[in-house]
C-alpha cells in the first residue's frame, strides 16, 4: 500500500489522524509520516489496512446496490402510476 493509498483509505474514513492512528496503536504522526511516505507501516498494520479497505469497498458496493434497488423500485411505481391514470374508464 503506497502512501497515497494509506492518506485516501483515511479520508474514506472520514477520521482525522488521531482517530486513524488509534485503530492501529499508532500517534498520529506517525499516520502523517506514513501519508507523506516517510514511514512505512509494518506488515500487521498493512494487513490491517488492507482489510479495512475491503470492508468500506464492501459497505459502498452494497450501498450503492441498495440505491440502485431503490431507484429502480421508484421507477417501477411511477411507471404504474403514469399507467394507472393513461387508462381508459
Amino acid at each position: 500500500m503506497t502512501h497515497q493509498q494509506i492518506t485516501e483509505l483515511r479520508q474514506r474514513t472520514g477520521l482525522g489522524l488521531a482517530e486513524f492512528g488509534q485503530l492501529f496503536g499508532v500517534v498520529p504522526s506517525t499516520i502523517l509520516s506514513w501519508e507523506k511516505g516517510t514511514g512505512t507501516p509494518s506488515n500487521f498494520v498493512l494487513a490491517a489496512m488492507v482489510q479495512l479497505q475491503r470492508q468500506i469497498e464492501g459497505k459502498e458496493r452494497e450501498e450503492l446496490k441498495n440505491t440502485l434497488k431503490n431507484f429502480l423500485i421508484a421507477g417501477g411505481i411511477l411507471a404504474f402510476l403514469m399507467w394507472l391514470f393513461n387508462q381508459k374508464n
